[in-house]
């Protein structure tokens, strides 16, 4: 992976717990916020996919 152009190595487990999963989760809630400020009614069922 270059990053501000310099090589920087990363296993998969690293990449997936320290980078992919907090961004997906970050647009998760986003998401969940901007529905619900436009009035969608959603509850924490929802959210959690249950």
């Amino acid at each position: 992976m270059i990053l501000r152009g310099e090589e920087h190595g990363m296993s998969r487990q690293t990449y997936l717990t320290q980078f992919g999963l907090p961004n997906f989760m970050f647009h998760v809630v986003t998401a969940y916020g901007i529905l619900r400020h436009k009035g969608v009614k959603l509850g924490k069922m929802d959210y959690l996919g249950l």
